[in-house]
């Protein structure tokens, strides 16, 4: 018997996890949904750069764009003679023995303020604006991410709204959507399920302030149109 590929073994699993009666050719279809779902998607989710990383980068570009800013600022504040004496410095910073010639200091002198107008440009873009997460992003991205598709997965597959169910006596984490999860989760991050109770309860808050939805199933629809993934249940 051939060996049976880790979705496939996912597969079988959930399965065996999730409410009855299921749609049989959905079933038979789960193990390729799966496999998509890593080449499509799951890559992309894996590879978001972590928040204290995102911030380091953000702060070294921030104060890039406030030196430009600055100068920016005391380059265009000079006098037309305190420009030609910096010209010349640079001039002689470089080794150069030969004579200068007013044409030569001319054009380095408006290279300079060319220069200036370049360093405004750089002073003016908003790093932290063009690159921040969106809003109401979670700490863990990453793991949100991975739960929404999981959702979608979950609701093509049973029919069901994939909720977030907490024991009343215990607090911990229960329900078909978490088993559904605890069987995808150490596939996914091969560390257990450390971090899905956190990772369900960030994720049940962002669905119900944002109401974002994954378009995992339907992207992969369009992309094999010959599935047939929306056969009635």
């Amino acid at each position: 018997m051939a060996k049976l590929s880790k979705w496939e073994q996912s597969a079988e699993a959930l399965r065996g996890v999730l409410p009855k009666p299921l749609c049989t050719r959905r079933c038979e279809l789960l193990p390729q949904v799966l496999e998509e779902w890593e080449r499509s998607a799951l890559g992309e989710h894996l590879s978001r750069e972590p928040r204290a990383d995102f911030r380091k980068r953000i702060k070294k570009r921030d104060t890039v764009t406030k030196l430009a800013r600055h100068l920016h600022e005391s380059l265009d504040n000079l006098e037309q003679e305190d420009r030609y004496a910096i010209v010349l410095q640079m001039i002689r910073a470089e080794g150069s023995t030969e004579e200068v010639s007013r044409k030569k200091l001319v054009w380095l002198t408006a290279w300079l303020k060319y220069l200036s107008e370049y360093l405004a440009i750089v002073g003016d873009v908003q790093t932290t604006e063009i690159c921040k997460p969106g809003p109401g992003q979670p700490r863990n991205v990453t793991a949100c991410f991975v739960l929404q598709d999981a959702a979608a997965i979950f609701e093509w597959l049973t029919g069901v709204q994939a909720t977030r169910e907490v024991d009343r006596d215990t607090g911990a984490e229960i329900g078909p959507f978490f088993q559904f999860s605890s069987i995808l989760w150490p596939v996914i991050f091969q560390k257990g399920t450390a971090g899905l109770p956190s990772a369900m309860k960030n994720w049940a808050e962002w669905r119900s302030q944002y109401n974002e939805r994954s378009a995992l199933i339907a992207n992969i629809a369009a992309g094999h149109p010959g599935w047939g993934l929306f056969t009635p249940l």
